[in-house]
């Protein structure tokens, strides 16, 4: 039997699912990581919450014995940059180049360990790995050739994949052999997603007043305040920093507050308003940082102006790129201190010295910017698919869960080719465009597993939840 690892236990679901798995003797869940405060640790299954990893001493644990060895070469030349760009959300104060070097280290040889002290065969991930420390998990697991597996969320509520990896030209969704889902073309016309119908929530709390919002702010904070004192719970954005000084956790807040306000004055500033019927341009829909939609399923192009630089070099000089920032990240009472980390003006600056690239107001109807473009762009986002279903072609920069359809292709990193590539796509009719889509999902409606990753997704679905569970114990037990 099997010894499985979970990561991220944080997932009450996926955790009692594979639980009673094991309890029915069909795997071995040998032990799941989490960070996390989580109280009722299940009976028989082993826990490590990976905070603690940051008390052992690397010199404690052997590292001199991989030196030179090829994993360590591998993850140094493969892993080391988009772990290093990790951490920078996990911990307020940039950390230095030698403290990020001895967390590398450190967290190499307890992997090591883990795996082989738990003789584990099977990995599983809630996401993409985008956390450093499930980063590294992944890749030593798939260097060491032990069995990766990685659950995919899509546009569609309760329709995941599954694949061992999420690189480009490297996803390949594994089949489901026993499908409960409703005819692929009923999807065409369905904006069912439970993330897609918040976002359109979002853009309706940014339009509140700034009395509202700042309430909105003062009540959030009291929140996580409470959290902190009482929960002693600890905040993704100084997970490495261990305890904080409240009053310099409420002030971090306030900082992040005012720093949003400049950001959006300076963006404001510089959009402009077209009128898109009348223009010939290529829409960029920027991405909110951090993210794992840009660290590591960016790839290559983990942050948004390698993105649009990339795309001014292969899209006609003379055709307009309108690029519009994440309403998120312009949020001034989101609270999301991670931030602070990932978006200055200065790369606002460098986006506008790009010849025929406008910004646009936050508010433009992306409806309406999709409908009247030629080609609409994003490093992993929604807007490819959404784009899609409007009889729009796109492109991505990193790998999504549709990238195999014609219409919504990965960008080549071959200019020429890429070139091509839109060459192509912008010639496409609407026709064409629909009978692609249709195409891609008669294909792929074999390997969407009807089910669900999370805690909040399981409590807001319409759906009956025993199906779910049931259709994740049925896939849990097809992948292994």
């Amino acid at each position: 039997m099997q010894n499985i690892l979970l990561n991220n236990g944080d997932s009450n679901f996926l955790r009692n699912t594979f639980y009673e798995l094991h309890q029915q003797k069909k795997l071995n869940f040998k032990m799941y990581l989490h960070n996390d405060n989580i109280k009722n640790h299940l009976n028989e299954i082993s826990s490590l919450d990976v905070r603690n990893l940051l008390k052992e001493n690397v010199q404690t644990l052997g590292f001199n014995k991989i030196l030179g060895s090829d994993l360590l070469k591998y993850l140094e030349k493969n892993c080391y940059s988009n772990f290093s760009g990790q951490l920078d959300r996990l911990s307020i104060e940039i950390l230095s180049q030698d403290e990020k070097e001895k967390l590398f280290k450190r967290y190499i040889i307890k992997i090591l360990n883990i795996l082989k002290t738990n003789n584990i065969s099977v990995v599983f991930f809630q996401t993409t790995p985008h956390l450093a420390f499930d980063f590294l998990l992944y890749h030593i697991a798939n260097f060491k050739g032990i069995k990766t597996l990685i659950f995919f969320r899509t546009f569609y509520e309760n329709l995941i994949l599954v694949s061992q990896d999420y690189r480009v030209n490297k996803f390949k969704p594994l089949l489901n052999t026993n499908p409960y889902i409703k005819n692929s073309e009923d999807l065409l016309n369905t904006n069912s997603s439970i993330w897609y119908n918040l976002g359109k929530k979002l853009n309706l709390k940014n339009k509140q007043n700034i009395f509202k919002g700042f309430i909105s702010f003062i009540i959030l904070l009291i929140k996580k305040t409470k959290y902190i004192i009482y929960n002693k719970q600890i905040n993704s954005f100084h997970f490495l920093n261990g305890k904080i000084n409240i009053f310099y956790f409420i002030y971090l807040h306030f900082k992040h507050l005012v720093k949003t306000i400049l950001l959006k004055k300076k963006y404001i500033k510089n959009c402009k308003n077209f009128e898109l019927k009348n223009e010939k341009y290529v829409f960029f829909a920027m991405h909110n940082q951090p993210e794992k939609t840009t660290n590591p399923e960016g790839e290559e192009f983990d942050n948004n102006f390698k993105a649009i630089n990339f795309l001014r070099k292969i899209v006609d000089i003379n055709i307009k790129i309108l690029v519009k920032e994440h309403p998120k990240q312009l949020n001034i009472f989101s609270g999301d201190v991670r931030q602070l980390n990932f978006r200055d003006s200065s790369l606002y600056s460098e986006i506008l010295k790009l010849q025929n690239v406008f910004f646009i107001p936050t508010n433009t109807d992306p409806k309406e910017l999709i409908n009247n473009s030629i080609l609409n762009c994003t490093i992993s986002g929604s807007v490819a698919w959404e784009s899609a279903l409007q009889n729009k072609p796109a492109i991505t920069f990193g790998n999504t869960w549709h990238s195999d359809c014609v219409a919504t292709p990965v960008i080549s990193r071959e200019i020429d080719i890429a070139k091509e590539q839109l060459r192509n796509l912008t010639n496409m009719s609407e026709s064409h465009i629909k009978m692609e889509v249709k195409t891609f999902l008669k294909t792929i409606s074999n390997k969407f597993f009807n089910t669900t990753i999370s805690d909040f997704e399981i409590e807001n679905t319409n759906t009956e939840k025993k199906i779910i569970q049931n259709q994740m114990k049925n896939l849990i037990s097809q992948v292994i």
